[in-house]
């Protein structure tokens, strides 16, 4: 093991076992929930945008189950795939070749999903009468309070901000990465199931992968490297 999958591992460790993440994901996976949509997520993710290999049936196929799955991780994704989607108009860069086939069907799923018989009836009793937006305004304070307080999801969301805006380079990046973290935030306010453990464990994957994206960037990997070999002489 090299430093920085050595690096990788504690944080890892130090960041999603002291909460109760590890608990709710190994209690879900029998009901084959939350954890086999996160790591279908993290590997599809890796395995079509990370290693760039193209495969149109794999991304249908990972955009219908996704899409499918709930409301949080439709929002999310929906969410980074529109600014994924700019970003890239904005650089003039070219899509990634399975983005199409993955956001078409993702899309469809999730329209589906979200006017379903019994995802409608429960949303439709949550809100007991009022409109989504006067739903969202009348518990707004109360939302805020609740994201903030939850100290594992408030400390990632800002340590990620700042990592973004001290380490990312492009300012077109930077503003389009902020506003992308802050739009999936946002989503908190329309999850009509509550914010459970469960369902925060989405939100602090993508905290996670951000921090560690810039922290393994930034100058701070060289220390890291020493750490790792003081560990190991010792």
């Amino acid at each position: 093991m090299n430093g920085l999958n050595f690096i990788n591992a504690c944080l890892f460790m130090g960041y999603f076992i002291e909460n109760t993440f590890l608990g709710n994901a190994m209690w879900k996976t029998i009901g084959i929930q939350y954890l086999w949509g996160i790591s279908l997520l993290v590997w599809g993710f890796y395995f079509l945008f990370v290693k760039n290999k193209h495969s149109k049936v794999l991304s249908i196929i990972l955009g219908i189950f996704l899409g499918l799955y709930n409301e949080a991780f439709f929002m999310v994704i929906f969410t980074i795939c529109f600014y994924y989607i700019i970003h890239q108009i904005v650089k003039k860069d070219k899509l990634n070749k399975n983005t199409l086939y993955f956001v078409i069907p993702f899309i469809i799923a999730g329209i589906v999903m979200m006017i379903a018989p019994g995802n409608f009836a429960r949303t439709s009793g949550m809100l007991a009468g009022q409109s989504l937006l006067g739903y969202i305004f009348h518990n707004l304070f109360d939302i805020t309070i609740k994201f903030f307080s939850k100290f594992e999801l408030s400390l990632p969301f800002i340590l990620s901000i700042f990592m973004v805006f001290a380490f990312e380079k492009d300012i077109k990046t930077k503003v389009l990465t902020i506003l992308c973290l802050v739009s999936i935030s946002l989503t908190t306010f329309l999850i009509m199931f509550g914010l459970e453990i469960r369902v925060e464990m989405l939100y602090m994957l993508i905290y996670f992968y951000i921090i560690c994206k810039y922290l393994f960037r930034s100058g701070f990997s060289y220390l890291f490297d020493k750490l790792y070999l003081f560990l190991g002489l010792s």
